[in-house]
């Protein structure tokens, strides 16, 4: 068992992904993730990265698109579906707020997705949640390496870093 235990893992790449009509952004972004992950088993990054794909769709079945991508990038991404929360969330139909149902029950989404991810073993050092329908631009592993070398020059504390295409934030 010592033998087949996955070394531990650096960085986990989480795709957050739901069913569109139509439309096959998991796959797109699936392949721009993977194609930037060393394949050889001697490099450092082929162990101490990897993926995971997240199917966010109630019911997981509809989402058909994420079977496709199964197929396709087994060996290379480790599929999941969310998991529902456990005590439940409260995640109203109605907005009892100024916010809108549709956010509050996106959120409820997310934290499923997120205590998903979690159970996923090994525990990862660092998550980095990525959405479905956005390509992992060119270097995209590099500028994530270098985002949190530079999180880590400003505080060895910091908690959560926010990427994007213009700015990049450091939270301690």
């Amino acid at each position: 068992a010592a033998a087949a235990a996955r070394p531990p893992v650096w960085l986990r790449l989480a795709l957050l992904s739901v069913a569109r009509p139509g439309a096959d952004y998991l796959l797109r972004s699936l392949r721009s993730i993977v194609e930037q992950i060393p394949s050889s088993p001697g490099h450092p990054l082929a162990a101490a990265v990897d993926v995971v794909a997240v199917n966010n769709n109630q019911p997981p079945e509809a989402h058909t698109v994420f079977a496709r991508a199964e197929s396709m990038y087994a060996g290379h991404v480790r599929f999941v579906t969310k998991r529902a929360h456990d005590p439940p969330l409260a995640c109203p139909a109605k907005a009892a707020t100024k916010v809108k149902a549709s956010v509050q029950r996106q959120s409820c989404d997310i934290a499923a997705a997120i205590a998903s991810i979690l159970q996923v073993s090994p525990p990862p050092a660092h998550v980095m949640l990525l959405e479905d329908d956005w390509l992992f631009c060119p270097h995209g592993m590099t500028a994530a390496m270098h985002a949190m070398d530079t999180a880590y020059s400003y505080d060895p504390r910091w908690i959560a870093l926010r990427v994007s295409y213009v700015e990049i934030t450091v939270y301690l």
